[in-house]
């Protein structure tokens, strides 16, 4: 770990508990079935960290998140957010989720500033905020404002999803496979502006994906999940010096942890539970 490394995570590590997930566990129940989504999960995630969940098909990472949005009340333990419990909605938490959640009949200006209206901003400052996000998200070029979304690209739309989100000032934002839909290029053109966007906003982020160079690449921390029930098995911290850019990818030291990283999944999609 290099001098620009260890200071990063000597800061990481000195910040407060911003999510606690204390014994949580999620069981689905119907006539016929009891399902275990997820059990005994613990953690902290600290205040301004960037986290990713990756994990095998059906081991709890979108349930995971939801449980953290208040989408879903956890069946036991406990979810604490700045250490009161947090089980329903909050404007706290922001959400985009894989598939694009614009609302088809807005422009792109009135899908960004909808919850600014709902919080009864005025107008004037809620075109500059527009503005402002916007440009954060790389939307910035003219007549941009008054496109409906059937008129952008996929990558465009995902950009308003995240404008949408981080103009409502949450404190944690969730990220539930947000590029997996998109082209590679587009994917890591976003990547880009995630990272950049978290380091001038300094918020909180839970991230979900398959995709393991897109978690090594964003993450401080990899939370690694074992399905059967969905459960922890491990961690892993890249440690890649901050501001990343794409060239990381392709040294060494970054394909190392991404054979590192498969070969723990490989691990958990072929023998289950360890």
């Amino acid at each position: 770990m290099n001098k620009t490394e260890a200071i990063g995570h000597t800061e990481l590590s000195s910040r407060s508990a911003k999510i606690s997930l204390r014994q949580l566990q999620m069981v689905y129940e119907s006539r016929s079935r009891r399902m275990i989504a997820l059990q005994d999960i613990n953690l902290e995630v600290k205040e301004g960290e960037f986290v990713v969940f990756i994990g095998p098909s059906g081991c709890g990472k979108s349930t995971l998140l939801r449980v953290i949005a208040g989408l879903l009340k956890p069946t036991g333990g406990r979810m604490l957010i700045d250490g009161r419990p947090a089980d329903k909605p909050g404007a706290d938490r922001a959400v985009v989720f894989q598939d694009d959640s614009v609302f088809p009949w807005m422009t792109v200006e009135q899908n960004v500033e909808y919850g600014l209206k709902i919080r009864k901003i005025g107008k004037q400052e809620r075109r500059i905020m527009v503005d402002k996000f916007l440009l954060m998200v790389g939307l910035s070029r003219p007549g941009i404002h008054n496109l409906l979304p059937k008129e952008l690209s996929g990558g465009m739309k995902k950009r308003v999803d995240m404008a949408r989100a981080i103009a409502n000032n949450p404190e944690i934002l969730l990220m539930d496979e947000p590029f997996g839909m998109l082209d590679a290029m587009t994917k890591e053109k976003l990547q880009l502006e995630t990272i950049k966007i978290w380091e001038e906003t300094k918020k909180t982020v839970c991230f979900v994906t398959h995709d393991l160079e897109e978690a090594l690449f964003l993450a401080d921390r990899i939370i690694v999940l074992g399905a059967d029930p969905g459960h922890f098995h491990t961690e892993i911290e890249p440690a890649f010096a901050r501001p990343r850019n794409l060239e990381v990818k392709m040294t060494a030291e970054f394909q190392e942890k991404r054979k590192e990283l498969q070969h723990i999944l490989t691990f958990l999609s072929t023998k289950g539970r360890d």
